[in-house]
């Protein structure tokens, strides 16, 4: 509603779908787990869901990983993920992200979760017990709300180890 008056808008639009697994492991080199040109959608808007599963049980040091969002070939967000304790078990993680506009500036915001690790009882532990969450956000940048936007999501190791692995299962993209 804007000012006591209700506002037609459009049906989100699913714009891109992905179950592909998107594997990185044993590397150290900037992996994508998304990449796709959208245009946004009529009322101004994406929405990015991303999910998948992460095995810290390194050999050795381990180190960080990196979570990069890019619009257009700039990157926008850039920093470091929690580092979990090291356990044989997968977590699973999920990423929410969206992208909105005033006129030609747009914004990002989202939130990064990942869940506890589970047992062999309980598949891949669980978003809703434990782990942590992490909301991000850009400052705002200019960009044509009617032109498609380059939207690549990428993960990078700090150490290749066989026991860092982090799958991306699910991508979808919806246009608002």
């Amino acid at each position: 509603m804007q000012g006591g008056e209700v506002v037609a808008v459009s049906a989100p639009v699913i714009a891109h779908r992905d179950t592909s697994v998107v594997s990185v492991s044993n590397t150290t080199t900037e992996t994508d787990i998304l990449n796709e040109a959208v245009t946004p959608g009529a009322d101004g808007a994406i929405r990015v869901r991303l999910t998948g599963s992460r095995l810290y049980n390194p050999t050795g040091f381990g180190g960080d990983t990196t979570l990069r969002v890019y619009v257009n070939g700039t990157a926008r967000y850039v920093d470091t993920l929690l580092t979990p304790g090291s356990d044989a078990n997968e977590a699973p993680w999920s990423i929410d992200l969206n992208i909105s506009w005033d006129g030609t500036t747009a914004y990002i915001n989202g939130t990064y979760r990942e869940g506890t690790q589970g047992g062999a009882t309980t598949g891949i532990g669980n978003l809703a017990s434990g782990g942590y969450a992490r909301d991000f956000g850009s400052a705002g940048f200019t960009n044509d709300p009617s032109s498609p936007v380059t939207l690549r999501v990428s993960l990078q190791h700090g150490d290749a180890d066989t026991g860092i692995v982090m799958g991306r299962r699910l991508a979808v993209i919806e246009t608002l």
